[in-house]
């Protein structure tokens, strides 16, 4: 009968290590992003349509001004649409769009945006993709290569990633708003049945 392998101390240490930053990473998650859902005052609808719109926000290319463009929606379209949504939770569900998931979230908007283009000649591996992307910052940025620079991130890269979010901005959009108001309705019912009971209890205790 084969024995059981020793975890040495190092091992040992490395996965707690592991597991407690996921613990954090959960915990951060669910202070920063959930209870300000589960502590919103308003609608279930005005909620949802925050949550929602930052997460899809979140999936666009454009992260360093996601933040810049919850707020610019929520202005243009509570003024001319009348619109309104919960601003504050749009600027804080753009979180997806991180260090971590911003090259998967670009390769996948890039190759998307080549689809829909027709070009799929154009559409290469993963790795093929960042090494393009990246290859631009070791262009040297002097007025000779302006062009060259600009050419790549308008033509090249920025605009065919712009077309091919869009897809996913949308189907993210309706998942993440149907998945808010039913996580709201839950929630609201399992509160009101608490309190419910709670009223209850001290019903029977004061007869």
């Amino acid at each position: 009968m084969a024995k059981k392998r020793k975890k040495t101390p190092h091992a040992v240490k490395a996965r707690r290590k592991q597991k407690s930053f996921y613990e954090r990473m959960r915990r951060l998650m669910h202070y920063q992003l959930m209870i300000p859902v589960m502590r919103s005052k308003h609608a279930p609808e005005y909620t949802a349509r925050g949550v929602a719109l930052g997460f899809a926000v979140g999936i666009t290319p454009t992260a360093g001004i996601q933040i810049i463009m919850c707020g610019l929606t929520w202005l243009v379209a509570r003024k001319i649409f009348k619109w309104d949504f919960n601003v504050i939770l749009a600027m804080a569900w753009t979180w997806n769009s991180n260090t971590f998931t911003i090259p998967p979230i670009y390769y996948l908007c890039y190759v998307t945006g080549h689809i829909m283009l027709g070009h799929w000649h154009d559409v290469f591996g993963y790795r093929a993709f960042a090494m393009h992307f990246n290859g631009i910052f070791d262009i040297d940025l002097n007025w000779n290569n302006v062009g060259e620079v600009a050419s790549f991130l308008l033509t090249d890269v920025f605009l065919v990633m712009m077309l091919g979010c869009i897809p996913w901005f949308i189907l993210s959009y309706w998942v993440i708003y149907r998945w808010t108001m039913r996580f709201m309705e839950r929630y609201h019912l399992a509160r009101s049945e608490r309190q419910a009971q709670r009223r209850s209890a001290r019903q029977g205790a004061g007869g």
